[in-house]
């Protein structure tokens, strides 16, 4: 079901995956297998990951920053002729 609303177009990538995390936890809670320890344990991983993404946003940005600034300096090093000074 959520896969048709996802390549329906209905939602998002992100509802479903919401809704699965509900749902497992749901049943988690059901089967009296949701402690608090488990759920701690999610937590952090799930902290960790967000971690590790932000990091590689933040090096690509700066990559990004840093490429764009020496592209920048080597066109100002460039003389009118097309031809790095000697």
């Amino acid at each position: 079901m959520l896969r048709g609303a996802i390549i329906t177009g209905m939602m998002y990538t992100v509802e479903p995956a919401a809704s699965g995390a509900i749902v497992a936890a749901l049943y988690a809670l059901e089967r009296r297998q949701l402690m608090l320890r488990r759920l701690a344990e999610a937590a952090q991983s799930v902290m960790k990951l967000a971690a590790i993404v932000f990091i590689l946003l933040i090096g690509d940005h700066l990559l990004a920053s840093a490429d764009v600034y020496v592209t920048h300096l080597s066109a100002a090093r460039v003389a009118p002729s097309g031809r790095w000074p000697r």
